[in-house]
Formats: structure tokens, C-alpha cells, sequence
């Protein structure tokens, strides 16, 4: 559950601030490099090697999961490398590549083509970062063979590889430890999760790369290709919830309102109907209402979304649209604080993006401009074609 209150706001990085971290990152590695190597012995450099080698492990590890969630036919719809502020967006094995300026972790988003199955391979999925980790540690080590790998040596060419090697294992161990944080689980839990994770969540995660992309064309103002892309998906998925949800957001983002109801209506009456799928039903609500800037009914859509937030709590796409609500009630001080909780647990860049819109909005009307304007600026560099 996120806290209504954050003493600390998230805040793009400027960037001089993104250059003035890089600088003081270099110059710190370097005065630590300086110490170490003080007295002329060049093994204790093995402390600046675990650390320079921390960022290439992060690849590693997050290749592993999206290596293999392809070889078991899973869709792999995006891959983040580190966290905070965003430094560069590519593609690559046919997903977003996202690189971020903290090497600290990273992420895969994954989807099934299909519920059956999805449990093991799911937990297979969880394990192959860790264990990509692993195999990287070995192969080092046996590179070196028994003597070089495992023995003491002043050679700094012995010391990088074997500090790569401890930094890989570090990494491995870490990661299937069953903890999470803010809501994320490592690999060690997601690998137990998996086991009793419930077919509906592997239904939506089916339904999420569709969904984010209509969402991303209906951003860009392309109705009508989003919904095409969501038709698209439904001849294929034809009795999926989520995707029927999204198919209503974008009838209204088309201008067809009435054919929006008439699928929401038709939802809600579908048997085995879910907490979770009503929880998507009434954000969809919530959504179309905002869309349509319908005021007469803002109350009762913010009244959707926080019953969609009880069934599903810190949902960050419904966290943004109730914030988006709260600006349209001119209740900016409210919205600030569902948009800052929405912007620090957001993944996708297609929720980000709208996340620092509705915040510069709403630090322009808080008068903050120079908040305002961090955010029209980071929003601006992420546009940029890469």
C-alpha cells in the first residue's frame, strides 16, 4: 500500500545535475582508486573492479530473464537497466531497452501467449537472471583455471576477472534471497510466487503490451489506431477481460461514448467476474469521464477510481487517472500527492510520461515553476526520437 504522504518527491534530474553526479561519481571512483592503490599492492583495486563491473552484471542478469522468457514463448515487452532518472530509450530483441542513471537493478517485463503453463515457466523466468549471473561467475573462474581463479595474485588482469567473478556471485546471491522492496519482489520470492500466482494475473499480463501500446497511440492522438490494435489483439484473445476494458477507453477516445457503456455493461455481466477485472472496469470508467472532460460526472468517476483502488491498492494507472480527476476538480494539492505516488512506483514509460504531464500541471497551478518546468523538460527529452 503507498503512504499518502512522501516527505520526498520525485523530481527529474536537470541536466546539469545529471552531469555534476556523473562528475562526482568519477572523481569519487577515482580517490578511492588513488587510496587503494596507495602502498603500490594491486589487489586491493578488487573493491573498485566489484564496483565498476556491477553495471555489465545488470545486463547480464536482465539478458538472462529476457533470454529466456523468449526461448519459452513468452513476449518479452520491455527492459529496464537501473533506476532513477533516464538516460537513453532503445530496442532491442523486439523490446524497449530503457537505460537509467543508478546502477542499481533493473527489471523485464514479460507476457505469456498463453495461461497454460505460465506458472513454471514464470519461476524458470525468475531464475534465469540470477542464474545468468552464475554461469558468468563460472565461466570467469574457469578462464582462470583453479590455480589463477581461486588463489591470491598481484596480477591486475587476475584480479579484474576474479572480482568479476565475486561480483557475479554477489549479484546472484542477493537476487534469489526472497525479500522485496517497494512493492518488488526479487527473484528468490518471485521464483516462490509463481507457484500461486492465479490465472487471472497471467490473463492480464497477456493483455499489458497491448494495452500500454493503445495507450501510447491514444497519448500520441491516434484513437483509432489504438483501437485497432486492441481489435487486433481481441481476435486472437477474444474472452480476455482487460483487453474488452481497454477496447471501451478507446471507443471513447474515438468519440463513441455510448459504445464505450454498452462494453463496460456487457463486462460487467460476464460470468467469473473478478475483483481484479472490476477494478479495470471501473478505472475504464473513471478514464472515459476524464476523457470526455464530462464535469457533471467527476465526481462519481473519482468515486470509481478510489473504488478501483480498494480492489487493487497503489496501482500506479489508476493512481494516475485519479490524480488526473483531482486536477480537473481543481483539487491540486490532492492531486500531487496521488501523482508523486504514481510517478515513484511507475515502470512503464508510457505511465511516466503521463505522470510528469499532470505534474508539471499541477506544479504550474501549485506555483511552482521551476518544478513545472523539470518537468516539461524531462518529458521533453523523453520524446526525443532514439
Amino acid at each position: 500500500m503507498i503512504p499518502a504522504y512522501d516527505p520526498a518527491p520525485r523530481r527529474p534530474l536537470s541536466k546539469g545535475e545529471r552531469l555534476g553526479a556523473g562528475l562526482f561519481s568519477a572523481l569519487l571512483m577515482g580517490i578511492v582508486a588513488a587510496e587503494l592503490l596507495d602502498g603500490g599492492d594491486p589487489r586491493k583495486l578488487s573493491v573498485v573492479f566489484v564496483v565498476l563491473f556491477w553495471y555489465p552484471l545488470i545486463v547480464i542478469h536482465e539478458l538472462g530473464h529476457a533470454l529466456c522468457a523468449r526461448w519459452l514463448g513468452f513476449r518479452v515487452h520491455e527492459i529496464v537497466l537501473g533506476f532513477g532518472p533516464e538516460l537513453a530509450r532503445v530496442r532491442a530483441l523486439g523490446a524497449r531497452v530503457t537505460v537509467r542513471l543508478i546502477p542499481a537493478g533493473g527489471y523485464v517485463v514479460p507476457s505469456p501467449t498463453r495461461v497454460q503453463g505460465a506458472r513454471w515457466r514464470s519461476a524458470l523466468i525468475y531464475s534465469a537472471g540470477p542464474g545468468a549471473e552464475l554461469l558468468a561467475a563460472a565461466l570467469s573462474l574457469l578462464m582462470l583455471g583453479p590455480t589463477d581463479g581461486f588463489g591470491q595474485s598481484r596480477d591486475l588482469g587476475v584480479i579484474a576477472v576474479q572480482s568479476f567473478a565475486l561480483a557475479a556471485i554477489m549479484g546472484a546471491v542477493s537476487n534469489l534471497l526472497p525479500t522485496s522492496a517497494a512493492g518488488a519482489a526479487s527473484d528468490g520470492l518471485g521464483i516462490l510466487l509463481s507457484f500461486a500466482t492465479p490465472d487471472e494475473h497471467f490473463t492480464y499480463q497477456m493483455a499489458h503490451p497491448t494495452m500500454s501500446d493503445a495507450q501510447r497511440r491514444i497519448d500520441a492522438g491516434d484513437p483509432q489506431a489504438a483501437l485497432g490494435e486492441v481489435e487486433t489483439a481481441l481476435q486472437q484473445l477474444p474472452n480476455n477481460p482487460f483487453l474488452k476494458a481497454m477496447r471501451a477507453r478507446c471507443l471513447a477516445a474515438c468519440g463513441d461514448a455510448q459504445g464505450a457503456e454498452t462494453v463496460l455493461t456487457e463486462l460487467r455481466e460476464e460470468p467469473r467476474y473478478s475483483d481484479l477485472v472490476e477494478a479495470e472496469r471501473l478505472h475504464a470508467a473513471a478514464w472515459i469521464a476524464l476523457a470526455h472532460g464530462d464535469r457533471e460526472h467527476l465526481a462519481q468517476a473519482e468515486s470509481a477510481c478510489r473504488a478501483a483502488l480498494e480492489r487493487a491498492p497503489g496501482a500506479p494507472e489508476f493512481l494516475i487517472t485519479h490524480g488526473a480527476l483531482l486536477i480537473e476538480q481543481g483539487r491540486l494539492l490532492e492531486a500531487e500527492t496521488q501523482l508523486q505516488a504514481a510517478y515513484k512506483v511507475a515502470r512503464a514509460p508510457t505511465m511516466e510520461d503521463r505522470c510528469l504531464q499532470y505534474l508539471a500541471a499541477t506544479a504550474e497551478g501549485l506555483g511552482k515553476p521551476n518544478d513545472a518546468k523539470r518537468f516539461r523538460d524531462a518529458l521533453a527529452d523523453r520524446r526525443k526520437p532514439t
